[in-house]
């Protein structure tokens, strides 16, 4: 009966994202991501692979309560996205590519890119002298790795995700060949330093940045360099899971025979887990309220004592794995947590995804992906509206302030979603200092 639930929820989440593709004409689409996310890895929760931690209640059925919960939870999401994008409206690529070429003064992204480097180099330089050691490389590296992660300083370090999607973005714009070999280095030295902590995550979200990058200037980017970018996405995360267990080699008593450490196995407990672990939350019951200090980093960096709240919570969702972004939030707000807030944050995904599909510069190409992330991994953890995010939004305004220029007149395409827009058919005119741009008649529809 598991097995049967879980494909018809699996089932149901790839009906509901072909509809949105169809919709929308965007792979990427915020609420697709969610909604196939959310229920193909709910589906698969419902596989049978209790081993893979020893777990008793890994191995116990989803009962009714998790079953509201989690289709409540993807009803307030789409709610809140729907309220904010009623339009639903189709992408439109020439807009997207255009603005981003002509909105960049590519001169000073340069200089911009080899500071963030510098920077974000010299946290790694300071990281890998504190652990005494490369993580990636120690036997140690379950305990180093979390000196990546200290307060503020990492995100910093974390700076590597926006020099990898620059360098990827100046890669696709200039001309000569040994200017791009020089920024493919630069990108990938940053996606390799992020390595060095040993969490699987930050190189990938590395990647993740450009690669949305890329989907959304297919009139730039060939098949080849798709896959070349999912290639080595695939290499580091097999690298990275190779030096991960070479703790168990030293040390072969860190192995509990009870646990299936095969890859499907692998798979589960890095993904459907989440889903019981939301479970047994439901089932304790009794959220203590905490108002945001689960959710949020915010205040806990202003008030570091608050931070204990969630040693002193974890039993509530198991030990091995995250609860779902649900968790947190009904920690911090009970039940409204897991009915509301949802529709608040798919609101806020919903304003985010129309301002860069109609608006798109460095600010909002920024910003959203961040939102994309978050949404992505919602079926994991809560990425919303937390430091990360906030970091990268003032990242952000910086870009847009040294690297942003005016945009001319007469934006091609012409509709913003809305059935409005400014009607303008054909491409732009030229822009003077833009070479390769060629000047051209356009024609404006009041």
């Amino acid at each position: 009966m598991d097995a049967i639930f879980g494909s018809i929820f699996a089932a149901l989440g790839v009906g509901a994202y072909v509809l949105l593709y169809r919709r929308t004409d965007d792979a990427l689409h915020p609420l697709a991501i969610f909604t196939v996310f959310w229920l193909v890895i709910f589906g698969f929760a419902h596989v049978n692979v209790s081993r893979t931690y020893d777990e008793p209640y890994y191995a116990e059925p989803f009962g009714v309560l998790t079953y509201v919960v989690v289709l409540a939870a993807l009803a307030s999401f789409a709610l809140g996205f729907w309220l904010a994008d009623p339009g639903m409206g189709r992408l439109d690529r020439e807009r997207i590519g255009w603005r981003l070429e002509n909105g960049i003064a590519w001169n000073r992204l340069k200089p911009l890119t080899v500071t963030m480097f510098v920077l974000a180099s010299l946290m790694t330089v300071y990281f890998v002298q504190r652990a005494g050691a490369i993580p990636l490389f120690s036997p140690r590296i379950d305990s180093l790795r979390t000196e990546f992660k200290l307060p503020l300083l990492g995100y910093v370090y974390d700076l590597h995700y926006a020099v990898a999607l620059f360098s990827a973005m100046l890669v696709l714009h200039v001309k000569g060949r040994s200017e791009r070999i020089l920024w493919v280095a630069t990108g990938l030295a940053s996606v390799f330093q992020l390595m060095f902590a040993g969490v699987r995550v930050s190189p990938m979200t590395a990647l993740a940045w450009v690669l949305i990058f890329f989907f959304y200037r297919p009139t730039r980017v060939k098949v080849r360099h798709m896959v070349a970018a999912v290639a080595v996405a695939l290499t580091v995360f097999t690298v990275i899971e190779s030096f991960r267990r070479t703790m168990y080699e030293v040390n072969p008593s860190l192995v509990n025979p009870r646990i299936d450490l095969s890859a499907p196995a692998t798979a589960w407990a890095h993904t459907a887990a989440s889903f019981k672990n939301l479970q047994y939350t439901l089932e304790r019951g009794g959220s203590p309220l905490n108002m945001g200090l689960n959710s949020y980093d915010l205040p806990k960096t202003f008030a570091p004592g608050t931070r204990v709240v969630d040693d002193q919570i974890s039993y509530m969702y198991g030990t091995h794995n995250t609860p779902t972004f649900l968790s947190f939030l009904y920690f911090d707000f009970g039940v409204g947590g897991l009915l509301v807030m949802p529709m608040v944050y798919g609101a806020l995904v919903g304003v985010v995804y129309r301002r860069f599909r109609t608006g798109a510069n460095l600010f909002w190409l920024i910003v959203y992906i961040d939102f994309l992330l978050a949404v992505v991994l919602a079926f994991r953890t809560h990425r919303f509206l937390g430091n990360a995010l906030i970091w990268f939004t003032g990242v952000a305004l910086l870009s847009q302030f040294i690297a942003g220029r005016q945009l001319p007149s007469g934006e091609p395409g012409g509709s913003d979603g809305t059935g409005q827009g400014d009607g303008a058919l054909g491409p732009p005119p030229a822009v003077a200092g833009d070479p390769g741009v060629t000047a051209r008649a356009v024609r404006v529809v009041r």
